[in-house]
């Protein structure tokens, strides 16, 4: 979520700092292992107000399901701090009311809404949409595969058959989103062969992944299947694979490495990121990992919904730079 950054910001899930319009952040709040400290310390705190270890006010709140602070501002009615005292003297154009941040903090939320009502009023237009270019997406890939099957020269046509894959797979991200309750509400009893649904998306996302020297490995039991939908069920190794390329180091490894016993069926994902990743809060709706990518923090957050609609459990840890994806399912 892009919003209007008037003042100073912190986004607590990957620490990236953004200037206001009218305020810059401070020299101090740039460098200091104090303030990474307390930044750290804010996730798990209630909104509000805070003092930073230089003596500026940080205004805690939430938008879209991030986290933000307002950072380098003197408010009034201040902590009475000696170092608060000498930010204010410091740093005299930094000096606002407590009440004009709140102000800030709701103008966030009213943007958040209006933008969430664009959306919905999109929504009662784009299913046609969607509809018709999901055909013309099936009439090439169709089309592609006519052609490859007929033993015609198929380097460009490999090409756009695993571009029109990939366009299936963001048709149905989309359709997924514009629809929890539906998507939730999906039969489950397909028998879903989770080793060959993971190597088809190596296949399909494999050319994305070599443009920036990866590799994808499938390891694992070959036979373990589970009941599912087969629609929305792909969205989860998409979602994970895409995410470890996006996110990843070049020249690295992404292993996805399946396991099964006569309890427990589960998927590993695995990657090394230099990006800052939280891991109790990957899930949640807008958050992301990084600003380096484009992306809505959509695509967990999906994926979670997806995993526990079939009755499973997801987990994110990192050690890092490994990032890892853990999935698992109690076998009947």
């Amino acid at each position: 979520m892009n919003i209007p950054a008037i003042f100073p910001l912190v986004n607590l899930a990957s620490s990236i700092k953004t200037n206001g319009c009218t305020h810059l952040v401070p020299k101090e709040c740039l460098s200091s292992v104090e303030c990474e400290t307390h930044y750290e310390n804010l996730k798990s705190k209630p909104d509000g107000y805070y003092l930073c270890p230089h003596g500026f006010t940080s205004k805690l709140f939430s938008a879209n399901g991030t986290r933000y602070s307002v950072i380098g501002m003197v408010a009034q009615p201040r902590f009475n701090t000696s170092k608060e005292r000498l930010s204010a003297k410091k740093y005299s154009k930094n000096h606002i009311s407590r009440a004009d941040l709140d102000n800030f903090a709701n103008a966030v939320h009213q943007f958040d809404e209006l933008k969430a009502s664009a959306v919905i009023e999109a929504s009662k237009v784009l299913p046609q949409a969607f509809h018709e270019l999901r055909k013309l997406n099936g009439s090439v890939l169709k089309s592609a595969e006519i052609e490859i099957g007929s033993g015609r020269d198929t380097g460009n046509l490999k090409v756009i058959k695993g571009a029109s894959e990939l366009m299936r797979n963001n048709f149905d991200i989309l359709e997924a989103l514009s629809n929890m309750d539906a998507m939730r509400a999906l039969p489950t009893d397909n028998t879903i062969r989770v080793f060959p649904l993971a190597f088809k998306m190596k296949r399909i996302l494999e050319s994305r992944a070599k443009d920036k020297g990866m590799r994808i490995n499938i390891e694992g039991d070959s036979e373990g299947s589970l009941k599912g939908s087969a629609k929305s069920f792909p969205i989860v190794f998409a979602t994970l694979i895409e995410n470890a390329i996006k996110y990843g180091r070049s020249n690295s490894d992404i292993d996805v490495t399946i396991s099964v016993t006569d309890k427990i069926l589960e998927i590993t994902v695995e990657n090394y990121s230099d990006q800052m990743i939280d891991p109790q809060r990957c899930f949640e709706r807008g958050v992301r990992f990084s600003t380096v990518e484009e992306g809505g923090g959509f695509g967990l957050y999906l994926a979670k919904e997806i995993v526990e609609a079939h009755g499973g459990r997801i987990y994110c840890s990192v050690e890092r730079p490994l990032v890892s994806m853990r999935i698992t399912f109690e076998r009947d």
